[in-house]
């Protein structure tokens, strides 16, 4: 999730969700633009967040596509198989 693109790195959105209070909603609003304005320390992170990472814990974000999970696996029914 760290990368070194500007906004796009964990310590940055850790950064972030504290001065929202932990608030996800809040941190995913658009008027969140305003706390980011307001503290010079989220544009340091922002930029360089990088660098200084805030932990080493593993994340991952998880979607669920719509319906079915697709595979490149079809299976194969002839008119003898059950199934």
């Amino acid at each position: 999730m760290d990368t070194l693109i500007p906004f796009a790195n964990y310590r940055f959105l850790d950064e972030l969700n504290k001065a929202v209070g932990h608030n996800l909603d809040a941190a995913l609003d658009p008027a969140v633009a305003r706390v980011v304005i307001r503290r010079p320390l989220l544009w340091f992170y922002a930029f360089f967040g990088y660098f200084s990472p805030s932990a080493y814990e593993p994340a991952m974000i998880l979607r669920k596509q719509g319906g079915h999970v697709a595979t490149g696996w079809k299976a194969k029914v002839g008119p003898g198989d059950r199934g």
